[in-house]
């Protein structure tokens, strides 16, 4: 009431407009008089659990992505680093190996550092189960991508396996079962003929019967190419028969410019109804793929009866006799354009050819005859030359050993005989021209008389040598005493006890000759002076000296 008659009483006064604030309520001074009230603490809100969920997660990713970003950038690294092999190695992984043996394999062979790093980035980029067993070649420091890249594209070593042209079916199985590259066996022998004789580049433990059928694979390809070119003139009748007598041709000549000229020989025949004739198709009717005969064919072998032998048979063979290489194919569908009829060996390695039966029995005695001659040479077999350390007849001899036959000998070795020495070299000497004139004719006479005759000796010659008593002496201290026991009329032998001269023995003088044994008047024939003699350079004091040879004298020499 009182509130009213206040409001009643006088006009009420409009409250200034806040911003920003309430307006005020009005209060009575008791109430203005008490203490305002603090407003109560505010109410604390709960978060959503799937909100701070997703924000720790966020956090994790993130922390997350920047070490696997760091992982990936050295691991790349890693992988493209040079690696801790020392040199260039060749490893084998057999077939069936698991993949943790491998890579432990590698870590031993000190081909990776890391088998983890390898591990992992097999699995990043798939390729664990493309990992090939085989035999392969890492280089020096190679890097862990490089094996990586290495194992599985398959980069294996290959080698060679040759097959030779030639060859039967069965010969060709028995040189693939003998050849420790390949691994598993051959369950049956190829049909002859289907085999392609060539070089193949295969990896270590490739399987025998892969090998057999990628031969078969390469054969049958190039004779449908060889068939579909052939010459116009060739009447064969299907590529069966080319490989045939293609085979046929492969044994009958070794050389390949002759291989046209055979394969027109056969199929001239062939066109004229005339039999083959050809040694091979008997031999294979004979032995079958076991190879040759291992001696020439007799004629009771030839008249045999064989489906093979082409000399009762017409026409060709029911197969090959053998796998024929790409030449002889090539041969026959493309041969040489002649009449000729025969062939027979020309005893080089080739043949002759000939058109007309005449000529080609002519040529058959012609080889016949070079045969004969052949073996008559053959009988005689020469002596080997005897060996360096082989002792002879005169290796008792004091002079010493000759020159090796390398070496050069000097020219009176040559010569025959000590007479015909002294006539060689006695024109050299001054005033003695008429002494080596006078050899010779003495050298001539005596070996007109008889072959094993010896010219006349120094003291014949008139020859004598300073520091020896006489010139048979001097002979006898050069040339040795001469052996008279065979000679005709001569006494028997005598036994003696004197010993030979050795070593020491070597320096004392000979013996004297007898008194009444004639001698040489002094000033009649040529003088050899030894300028040697009472030197060091003696060789009668110096039993080192190889008389043989010659040697050089010192100036101061007198």
């Amino acid at each position: 009431m009182i509130q009213k008659e206040e409001r009643a009483a006088g006009p009420e006064t409009p409250e200034p407009a806040r911003f920003f604030s309430r307006r005020p309520k009005l209060q009575s001074p008791n109430e203005a008089l008490q203490p305002e009230t603090p407003p109560p603490p505010p109410t604390p809100r709960h978060r959503r659990p799937a909100l701070s969920a997703l924000s720790g997660l966020l956090s994790f990713l993130l922390i997350a992505a920047v070490a696997g970003l760091f992982g990936v950038v050295w691991g790349a690294h890693r992988l493209q680093e040079p690696g801790p092999l020392p040199a260039d190695k060749v490893l084998f992984i057999a077939p069936g190996t698991d993949l943790p043996d491998i890579i432990g394999m590698l870590e031993q062979e000190q081909v990776i550092s890391s088998p983890l790093i390898f591990n992992l980035a097999l699995v990043i980029e798939g390729d664990r189960s493309r990992v090939r067993a085989g035999e392969y070649l890492f280089r020096q420091s190679a890097s862990m991508h490089d094996v990586i890249d290495t194992l599985v594209n398959g980069k294996q070593i290959l080698h060679s396996v040759t097959i030779p042209e030639g060859l039967t079916s069965e010969q060709i199985v028995d040189r693939l079962r003998a050849n420790d590259l390949l691994m598993g066996d051959i369950r049956e022998i190829p049909k002859e003929g289907t085999l392609l004789p060539e070089t193949y580049k295969v990896p270590r433990g490739m399987a025998r019967a892969d090998l057999i059928r990628r031969m078969q694979e390469d054969q049958k390809r190039l004779v449908e190419q060889i068939w579909a070119r052939r010459a116009s003139n060739v009447r064969l009748h299907s590529p069966y028969e080319l490989v045939t007598l293609a085979s046929i041709v492969e044994k009958e000549t070794g050389k390949a410019e002759e291989r046209p000229h055979v394969a027109a020989v056969f199929l001239n025949r062939l066109q004229k109804r005339m039999r083959l004739q050809s040694d091979p198709t008997v031999v294979y009717g004979l032995v079958g793929g076991k190879g040759t005969l291992g001696h020439p064919i007799q004629k009771s072998e030839v008249e045999a009866p064989s489906p093979y032998n082409t000399y009762l048979i017409d026409g060709l063979p029911p197969g090959p006799i053998t796998n024929p290489g790409r030449a002889s194919l090539e041969a026959v569908a493309n041969p040489s354009q002649s009449q000729d009829l025969y062939f027979v060996a020309d005893g080089t390695g080739g043949h002759v050819f000939s058109e007309t039966l005449d000529e080609h029995q002519r040529n058959v005695a012609r080889w016949r005859q070079l045969e004969k001659d052949k073996s008559d040479v053959d009988k005689y077999i020469p002596q080997p030359p005897p060996r360096p350390d082989q002792r002879g007849e005169n290796d008792g001899s004091v002079y010493g050993a000759l020159p090796a036959s390398g070496e050069d000998l000097p020219p009176l070795l040559g010569i025959g005989s000590a007479a015909a020495a002294v006539a060689a070299i006695a024109p050299k000497m001054p005033g003695a021209a008429s002494v080596g004139a006078s050899a010779a004719d003495s050298v001539a006479a005596t070996q007109s008389q008889s072959a094993i005759a010896v010219g006349p000796g120094l003291d014949d010659l008139g020859i004598s040598v300073r520091g020896v008593g006489s010139a048979r002496a001097a002979a006898n201290l050069l040339d040795g005493p001469v052996d008279q026991s065979n000679a005709p009329g001569s006494a028997p032998p005598q036994a003696t006890t004197q010993a030979p001269r050795q070593g020491a023995d070597l320096l004392v003088p000979p013996p004297q000759a007898a008194p009444d044994a004639p001698q040489k008047k002094p000033g009649k024939g040529p003088s050899v002076v030894d300028v040697s003699e009472g030197t060091a350079l003696d060789p009668l004091l110096n039993t080192t000296y190889d008389l043989n040879y010659a040697k050089d004298v010192p100036a101061d020499v007198k």
